[in-house]
């Protein structure tokens, strides 16, 4: 016999990258990464509805991103900010940040992000929003809001990750225990709470 499907995830996971397998193999690996999927999603569903917005909004491709979302969560971390006048700078520097935010998400390099220094921010926020901002005094003017806001979302994406996490180190210690099971049993519980 071949290996099992743990053990051919274990290998993936060791090399970091996809290994080629028959039709046969493929279609095992296709089902291990459906119920991988499966209890991500789960645990996803779990937290309370901003934090979902949210998850999908940073990590969703655009076409899964639920309507009016980025409007809510711009107001949510606005408001969480202590910004509430929606004619002010900070409430549009508020919106740019969840973009710089999602870029770090991404993990992209610093040097590939749109808005990696205040003149790329002063000139997001005019070509998006008509916003001019004087970014020579950052440090004294908008500083203190757009490292709040970015905190707040580094809180909150830390709160939706928690039980996706979860997830993953079971799924991993699963595989290294061998447990076929668990992924089942798992599934079966989660749907369960």
């Amino acid at each position: 016999g071949g290996q099992s499907k743990a053990e051919m995830f274990e290998e993936q996971c060791k090399l970091g990258t996809y290994i080629q397998q028959t039709s046969k193999i493929n279609t095992c690996m296709v089902a291990v990464h459906q119920a991988q999927a499966g209890l991500v999603q789960s645990a996803i569903s779990t937290l309370p509805p901003p934090l979902q917005m949210l998850g999908h909004w940073l990590y969703a491709p655009e076409s899964f991103i639920p309507p009016g979302a980025e409007n809510a969560i711009w107001k949510m971390i606005a408001v969480l900010s202590g910004v509430d006048d929606e004619e002010s700078e900070e409430w549009y520097l508020i919106r740019c940040s969840l973009h710089r935010y999602r870029e770090l998400a991404w993990q992209r390099p610093n040097e590939a992000c749109v808005l990696n220094t205040p003149r790329k921010i002063k000139t997001w926020l005019q070509d998006w929003h008509g916003i001019d901002i004087d970014t020579r005094r950052w440090a004294r003017n908008q500083s203190r809001v757009w490292d709040k806001a970015i905190k707040q979302l580094d809180d909150l994406d830390k709160r939706l990750l928690a039980p996706i996490t979860e997830v993953l180190v079971m799924a991993k210690d699963d595989v290294a225990d061998e447990d076929h099971f668990a992924w089942d049993n798992r599934l079966v519980a989660m749907r369960a709470s």
